[in-house]
């Protein structure tokens, strides 16, 4: 081959690959350049999903997400599947705003009615999390996605989720504890409990949790972390402690909050949250520990909250949580200094619309003023109003039977009254978190009531003679809460009537024998109802009133003399029941009035 050709060819090849080659780079750069505009696209770092009751089964959905506003995407809609396997619908978004340094807060807001009873899962899902998140491999690659379960059936009321006082968003300062408490708060008095575990955005199940390798709690960075270094969540309160960054750079956690009530698990809130770790030289203020207690209904709680900043700067005293959201009369906090220590005052007026028997969560929170990151610290304590006891309960001995009456409660939503009685007094004052009548007092449940107004019972049921008859009520509500115990309020009953102590079958049979064996009124005034004296003994059949003259004795000048027993023959013992009732005469005059023992025979 001529070597002018052979060169012509060399050439050529040479020309190729350097065209091949340039054509890969160009490629590769394409490809880095759309991935570099994909990165910049990410932007969510955090959210929740809450719904409200509105009628039947219809609910208004709330989607807040905190975006990245640095970031070029903007999301005036949101794709929603409400889990009830109607089509994907868009949730369009009612306001933002900036609510701190490259950090807003987007809301959704829509209504979508349910087919019925069942469970549903409400998702949100949107490309994709910001970057950098250190706990999260690739986040600018995955899937941001949130969830919330709304459980819709019979047996239990329309249920609204909780609410949060707080952002699920907070700064950190690098190697020193960090603090936060969601605020959570449920009108209806559902119990919550709190857990972490791992976000959504599973590659191939939007709503489902992303793989193992895919996240990991934020204690476990850097690669060789402090054993020290520790993340948990109190399952009652909901406040999360991490002890203590390792690592600056952004984080993400994934709350679970799960509502209960009775013991039925009604609904539940994956909440995504996001921690901004700094470097910055403040250490988190110190407080003082606050005790759960209880209220009455009607009266203030005042609790002295103590505060220090290690470093002796200013401090916020604020507070949040149940007490602070009541529409009714919501408590307070007044803060008295602010240059550490500092002392502040929380006052309740506790009413009968705070009557409830879950107790409400108190979070107070002491707030420093340091140069980077503002750190906290937070108490939280437990508060139970409880409503007062019914007042002026009186017990009054009429014959056989023993008369209460009382005032109805001051909290005009109680439902009904329940009655204690136990033999002798027992002098219980219950203590400040003590309701109800407790089982060690000997007090024995005999009555309930329903009805405010429903202030009076005739307690004739196994009313024990020549002995005082002690009483107390309380007031009880819809969801199980009750009041104090009233006063104890005795009664004794004389043996001033004639009370049948047997009522026996002598012989079972179609004609058969009751065998009746009464008492005289031991403790009848024989001035003011002298003798001479008879006994009357009734019958009835069944249980009914017993009218019927079976047996009548002489009149006798003595009590002492008078016969106490009858034989009733040719009665039908085998089939059926008899009432008996034995009535004293007193000089012409009903002494003491009717008692009743019967016994069915078959």
């Amino acid at each position: 081959m001529p070597r002018a050709i052979l060169r012509s060819i060399c050439l050529s090849l040479i020309a190729f690959r350097i065209y091949s080659a340039l054509k890969q780079y160009l490629l590769s750069a394409f490809f880095l350049i759309a991935f570099a505009t994909t990165s910049l696209a990410t932007h969510n770092r955090a959210g929740q999903i809450t719904f409200t009751h509105i009628t039947g089964t219809t609910y208004e959905i709330k989607v807040i997400i905190y975006t990245k506003p640095s970031s070029p995407p903007d999301r005036p809609t949101l794709p929603i599947t409400f889990g009830d396997g109607t089509p994907i619908d868009v949730i369009p978004r009612v306001s933002q705003a900036i609510v701190q340094f490259d950090v807003q807060e987007n809301v959704y807001v829509m209504q979508h009615t349910y087919p019925g009873s069942g469970t549903y899962t409400i998702c949100v899902t949107d490309p994709n999390r910001n970057a950098g998140i250190i706990n999260v491999v690739s986040s600018v690659d995955i899937l941001f996605s949130i969830s919330t379960v709304l459980r819709i059936s019979p047996a239990f009321s329309p249920n609204t989720s909780p609410t949060f006082a707080n952002r699920p968003i907070q700064d950190a300062c690098y190697q020193q504890p960090w603090i936060h408490n969601p605020g959570a708060v449920d009108a209806q008095g559902d119990s919550l409990s709190y857990s972490l575990v791992t976000p959504l955005g599973n590659p191939t199940n939007e709503c489902a949790p992303l793989p193992v390798n895919f996240y990991s709690l934020p204690n476990r960075h850097p690669v060789f972390p402090d054993p020290n270094n520790q993340i948990s969540i109190n399952p009652l309160t909901g406040t999360i402690s991490w002890i203590s960054p390792q690592q600056a750079g952004e984080y993400n956690i994934a709350i679970l909050i799960e509502e209960w009530r009775d013991g039925i698990l009604i609904g539940s809130i994956l909440r995504d949250m996001q921690v901004l770790v700094k470097v910055c030289d403040n250490l988190p203020p110190v407080m003082e520990a606050l005790r759960d207690t209880c209220i009455e209904a009607g009266q203030t709680l005042s609790v002295v909250i103590e505060a220090s900043d290690p470093l002796g700067g200013l401090i916020t005293i604020s507070g949040y949580g149940g007490p602070f959201e009541v529409s009714n009369s919501p408590a307070s906090v007044t803060q008295l200094v602010e240059t550490s220590p500092v002392t502040a005052i929380f006052d309740w007026d506790a009413n009968c619309s705070h009557v409830r028997l879950a107790p409400y969560q108190a979070n107070i929170q002491a707030t420093d003023n340091g140069p980077v990151v503002n750190l906290v610290a937070i108490e939280t304590f437990n508060i139970t109003v409880v409503a007062p006891a019914p007042e002026f309960l009186e017990a009054t001995a009429t014959g056989s039977s023993i008369a209460l009456i009382w005032e109805p409660s001051i909290c005009d939503q109680a439902i009904g009254y329940k009655i204690y009685r136990r033999i002798n007094p027992y002098g219980f004052i219950p203590d400040v978190c003590e309701t109800g009548v407790p089982a060690y007092t000997g007090y024995v449940e005999i009555a309930d009531l329903e009805g405010l107004e429903n202030t009076s019972f005739l307690d004739e049921d196994e009313v024990i003679f020549g002995r005082q008859n002690c009483y107390m009520v309380i007031a009880y509500f819809a969801d199980g809460a009750e009041s104090y115990a009233s006063n104890e309020a005795c009664a004794e009953i004389r043996f001033e009537i004639p009370i049948i102590k047997k009522n026996s079958v002598g012989i079972t049979s179609a004609v058969g024998t009751d065998t009746i064996f009464w008492r005289n009124p031991i403790e009848l005034d024989t001035e003011v109802f002298p003798g001479p004296y008879a006994y009357q003994l009734l019958r009835g059949v069944g249980y009914g009133a017993a009218t019927e003259l079976v047996f009548e004795s002489q009149i006798n000048a003595s009590l002492e003399e008078i016969e106490t027993s009858f034989i009733s023959n040719s009665l039908n013992t085998e089939d059926t029941a008899h009432t008996y009732r034995v009535v004293l005469f007193s000089a012409g005059e009903i002494a003491a009035r009717s008692n009743l023992a019967s016994s069915l025979f078959i």
